[in-house]
């Protein structure tokens, strides 16, 4: 009893200074903080978006083959700090810069549990914009978003996705012709959809999606029709769906088409858009004679070497290359579905003049035997000469223009 004595005057205590005007701002106070926290932190994400869209806006302005390097510089100057030159000199010969803006809080992981954050709508969430400038012209733009999920989201913890509209695409991914055909750019040669994996700490789902100036604006439009709402929102975005959807259907639109029977995909003998696509990506084009072929080298061998004297550098450093590269010419008896189909032998009699698509690189690759090396017939020479001379012009590629459907057969062969 007398223990219980005790605590009264300490509970009376507690109670009357609780209730007391003083005890009541402490209270009120001590509850307030973490909802004051919580709301800096949400408006902090809301600003965070709206500042993202108003970068993706101005990112969408510039048009590569069009905008100049002032309009590029123009805009680094607007965003100050947020321009990063990479600590490489910017001028307009060559510049390339990229513009993060991101929650300005640190990041969280590793401090507080990741769930309880999630719970609160709390996420990490950062985007990009670059430009790459070349000879006073814009020859690409990009933006990205890296940003957590909602809680519980079926890929894992991150989302991240970029779109890029350049003049070309990068011949090291899909820039020859067996790499482009794995992404449709024999069907539509100016825009596709990838879905990479993502190796990252808690799992996560990527998407990339990229286009050239001469897409349409459709598709263009497509490619950077960002939903960015959804970041900022309590939930949070669920997938790449929620974030870029018209991007997303044409992935899954590109995948059911790449599980078609492959009887379906007729290429036959390469195309006009098929050469311009090469001529528009490939960084090393040239027109070369024939000036010996040497004989197989054994039964097992699929290649013969043959001797080139080069007759013009249509396009980069193709003087660099090898004089002699082990070609295809094919064997009659020999059908082997695992070796690429030959070409004929005729092509590479002494003295014929065939065009060549080169990667730049000490080592030499083997070309493709269809369309990375062709007759140099003039209608194939026309295609490609007009190709390279549109391209270092920044004019649109007419023979790329607004292509879709299966390619027409190449008469000029």
């Amino acid at each position: 009893m007398t223990a219980n004595r005790d605590v009264f005057p300490i509970l009376r205590f507690i109670v009357r200074s609780l209730t007391s005007r003083g005890g009541k701002l402490v209270l009120i106070s001590l509850l307030a903080i973490p909802l004051v926290v919580w709301g800096a932190l949400r408006l902090t994400m809301v600003i965070t978006v709206w500042r993202a869209n108003a970068l993706l806006h101005r990112i969408k302005q510039l048009k590569p083959r069009q905008s100049t390097y002032e309009d590029a510089l123009r805009l680094a100057r607007d965003y100050g700090s947020n321009a990063d030159f990479r600590g490489q000199p910017c001028s307009s010969k060559d510049c390339s810069f990229g513009i993060w803006v991101g929650n300005d809080w640190p990041d969280h992981r590793g401090l507080v549990e990741t769930d309880f954050l999630w719970s609160l709508g709390i996420r990490v969430s950062t985007f990009g914009g670059w430009v790459n400038v070349h000879e006073g012209r814009v020859i690409g733009t990009g933006f990205s978003v890296h940003t957590e999920a909602r809680r519980g989201a079926p890929f894992g913890q991150w989302l991240a996705i970029r779109s890029e509209l350049t003049d070309h695409f990068h011949e090291w991914f899909n820039g020859e012709l067996l790499g482009g055909r794995l992404f449709g750019l024999e069907e539509h040669p100016n825009h596709y959809v990838v879905n990479p994996h993502l190796s990252t700490n808690g799992g996560g789902h990527a998407l990339d999606a990229y286009v050239t100036s001469d897409a349409t604006a459709r598709q263009i439009e497509r490619a950077f029709d960002y939903r960015l709402s959804c970041v900022s929102s309590l939930a949070g975005c669920s997938d790449l769906g929620d974030l870029l959807p018209t991007a997303w259907e044409d992935h899954l639109a590109t995948e059911a088409a790449s599980h078609s029977p492959k009887d379906d995909k007729i290429y036959g003998p390469c195309p006009p858009r098929s050469l311009a696509r090469l001529a528009r990506d490939m960084n090393d084009v040239a027109l070369v004679e024939v000036k010996r072929v040497f004989p197989v080298k054994n039964d097992h061998s699929w290649t013969q070497d043959v001797e080139f004297q080069l007759v013009q550098v249509l396009k980069g450093q193709s003087d660099e290359h090898l004089s002699q590269f082990p070609m295809n010419l094919g064997r009659v008896d020999d059908d082997s579905a695992h070796l690429p189909a030959a070409l004929p032998a005729t092509v590479f009699s002494p003295g014929k003049r065939i065009i060549l698509f080169l990667k730049p690189s000490t080592v030499d690759f083997i070309p493709y035997p269809h369309c990375e090396v062709v007759p140099a017939s003039e209608g194939n020479l026309q295609i490609v000469r007009q190709t390279i001379e549109q391209l270092s012009q920044g004019a649109q590629i007419s023979a790329l223009r607004d292509v879709t459907g299966q390619p027409e057969m190449n008469r000029s062969q």
